[in-house]
Order: C-alpha cells, then structure tokens, then sequence
C-alpha cells in the first residue's frame, strides 16, 4: 500500500480512482494503525463468541479495504496507459 501511495506521487493524471485511492489509504492506515495496537485484535483470546465473531468481522473489512484500494490503483494505471498509448 505504501509503495502504491509513492506511485501514485509521481503520476502527472489527476483521476477518480488516483482520488479514491488517495482517501482509502489514509482510512485503511488507521484501521492497520488500530489492529496494530491492539485496539481490534485479530485472534483474541476471550472466551465471548460475539468479541471473536467481531474480530473476524473487523479483520475481513481490513483486507476487503485493501483489496479495493489496490483495484482502484490498478485501474487508475490502466486508464493512464491508455491514455499514453492514445496521444502517440
């Protein structure tokens, strides 16, 4: 995701998906930034089935963010190829 964010630095093509992308990563750095610390853990070891149901539920929104920042990033370079590939 960071190596994406540095990418993206570098593109001279404002687009909807570059826009997206950019507001999703900060989203998607806070949640890591909350798992990270504990705040959600990811296997807890709490007997309650609702804090375990709700650290599977939190974990699989954390990677369905990442997997669609990185398709939003994908397109966006799609779009800037053919972009390129129509002005020569």
């Amino acid at each position: 995701m960071i190596s994406g964010k540095l990418c993206l630095l570098k593109s001279k093509i404002n687009t909807t998906y570059l826009f997206r992308f950019k507001r999703a990563f900060y989203v998607i750095l806070l949640y890591g930034l909350l798992i990270g610390f504990g705040c959600f853990p990811i296997l807890p070891f709490n007997k309650s089935i609702e804090i375990k149901v709700f650290s599977l539920i939190t974990t699989l929104i954390y990677l369905f963010l990442i997997y669609g920042s990185l398709k939003l990033f994908y397109k966006h370079f799609q779009f800037e190829k053919k972009l390129f590939i129509s002005k020569s």
